[in-house]
């Protein structure tokens, strides 16, 4: 598989490259770990793999990783957290777009392409309920359906759901990787040692700490 320019989890990179290699992709996976980590970066990488039939999968270059890309793909699904940090569940009879309502609807028809890819990025923001509702789609999706859940733990996730899902935690980033990349960015060389190690390991608090606007 093609993982070029994500830092760091190289373990976990292997693992997901092997199952892509073996064709035995589970329909439920769940990617455990603190934000700003590459979770959401490392969930699309691999759902592209699955459509794009380079040889170095996936390209990011043919059409199909485009449109993944552009989100206009029509067969790859996801759900991002609302303006609340919530992934809402929707209204059981006109489900709006994004919610876990409209997702379970969507997957009931057939795939454009043959197969649907989804991301939940946040699945542990979801209520109890929507939780429930998700839960028979992740326990019985169709032959050709991937879902890919991220989460920061998995406190508030249900036992059922946890159970029905291959799990794979990633670790906080190395100071290396982190350096590397805020150095990539243009932050000053003075200020990268102290940005690296207040972190935490978290890319995104690192480019957020980087911000001229803070560290003046």
């Amino acid at each position: 598989m093609n993982f070029t320019g994500i830092s760091g989890h190289t373990k976990q990179l292997g693992f997901l490259g092997a199952l892509r290699e073996s064709g035995a992709i589970p329909h439920a996976i769940l990617f455990t770990g603190q934000s700003g980590i590459g979770k959401r970066l490392i969930a699309e990488r691999f759902l592209k793999s699955i459509y794009c039939e380079s040889p170095e999968s996936p390209c990011l270059q043919c059409s199909v990783c485009r449109q993944i890309e552009a989100r206009s793909f029509p067969d790859f699904l996801v759900l991002d957290r609302d303006e609340k940090g919530k992934i809402p569940v929707g209204n059981r009879d006109k489900p709006a777009a994004g919610t876990v309502r409209w997702l379970i609807e969507q997957i009931t028809r057939t795939p454009v392409s043959g197969r649907y890819a989804v991301i939940v990025d946040g699945v542990h923001t979801i209520s109890e309920t929507g939780q429930n509702a998700l839960l028979k789609t992740i326990e019985e999706p169709g032959p050709s359906t991937t879902i890919v859940m991220t989460a920061e733990g998995r406190a508030g996730i249900l036992p059922t759901i946890l159970s029905r899902c291959v799990n794979i935690t990633f670790n906080p980033l190395d100071d290396k990787d982190v350096g590397a990349l805020l150095a990539k960015e243009g932050v000053k060389a003075a200020d990268v040692p102290l940005i690296t190690a207040m972190s935490g390991g978290s890319l995104d608090c690192a480019f957020r700490l980087g911000d001229d606007r803070i560290m003046k």
